[in-house]
Parts: structure tokens; C-alpha cells; sequence
């Protein structure tokens, strides 16, 4: 039973899931504050907003080599990052008519969510299928925010 317990201290896996498992504490603070941040100054700016703070987090997070630093930045990541339902979703209603902000959400939420995270899964896994490191991957995802960020100004304030 000690061999086990201590196989599991020493493995590479658990670390991995407590890391991973606190850092979505962050999402926990930050749906809240992001979705009233939404209602006070609108879903455009918590929009920017938090991608801004995705993309610096993110940056930071990859540079650094500490255990317990990167998690707490990583927190702050998912604090900023995995914000987007009440972002999005506030900043539709915000946008769009009320007739049509359930189909504009299901549009949001299902096609750009959805469909966004399972392309950045595929890139991740076809730089992985081609033996090209995961730190690669990630700067190209990253780069793929900036320019998702850059086009900000492109989104309407009314439809």
C-alpha cells in the first residue's frame, strides 16, 4: 500500500491534475466579475479586456519554469480566460435584438466556442502528430489570439 501511495506522489500525472484542477479556481472568480463587469462598462471593453489578460497570462505562463508560480499564474489565466460565457454571452444580448439573442448565443457559444476550442485542440495535436513540441503549438495558438485580439475593433456595438 506505501509503494502505491508513494508511486503516486512521485508520478508525473498527479501533479499535473492538482495543477490543473486548481487553476480553475480562477474561472470561479472570474465568470462572476467579468459578467458584472459586462453589465457596468459593456461586453465590448470586458471582452477586450479579458482577452488582454488571457494573451499576458498566457505569455508569462509558458515562460516560466517554477511549479507553484506557474500555477498561480495559470489561475489567473483561467481567471481571465474561462470567462468567456457571461463575456460572450453578455455582449450578444448587449448587441443584438431581443428577438434574436438566443440564435445569436446558440452562434456564439456553439460555432465560435465550440468549434474554436476544437481547432485549437487539432492544431495541438497535429503539431504533436509531426513531433513538433508542444511549446510550438502553444506559440501559434497564442498568435491566433493576437490576431483574434487585433480584430476587435471590427466587432459592432449595435446590429
Amino acid at each position: 500500500m506505501y509503494r502505491e501511495i508513494r508511486f503516486l506522489h512521485l508520478s508525473f500525472g498527479l501533479p499535473s491534475g492538482i495543477f490543473l484542477t486548481i487553476g480553475f479556481i480562477g474561472s470561479i472568480f472570474g465568470q462572476p466579475f467579468f459578467g458584472f463587469l459586462t453589465e457596468k462598462r459593456g461586453g465590448k471593453f470586458s471582452f477586450i479586456l479579458s482577452s488582454v489578460m488571457s494573451l499576458i497570462f498566457f505569455v508569462i505562463f509558458l515562460y516560466l519554469k517554477q511549479f507553484y508560480i506557474s500555477a498561480i499564474i495559470y489561475t489567473f489565466f483561467t481567471f481571465s480566460a474561462f470567462s468567456s460565457f457571461p463575456v460572450l454571452l453578455g455582449y450578444v444580448s448587449q448587441v443584438f435584438p431581443k428577438t434574436f439573442v438566443t440564435v445569436a448565443n446558440s452562434y456564439v457559444w456553439g460555432i465560435g466556442v465550440t468549434v474554436g476550442g476544437a481547432l485549437g485542440n487539432a492544431v495541438v495535436t497535429a503539431f504533436l502528430a509531426y513531433n513538433i513540441p508542444l511549446s510550438t503549438s502553444f506559440i501559434v495558438l497564442m498568435v491566433l489570439a493576437f490576431l483574434s485580439l487585433v480584430m476587435t475593433p471590427l466587432l459592432p456595438k449595435k446590429v
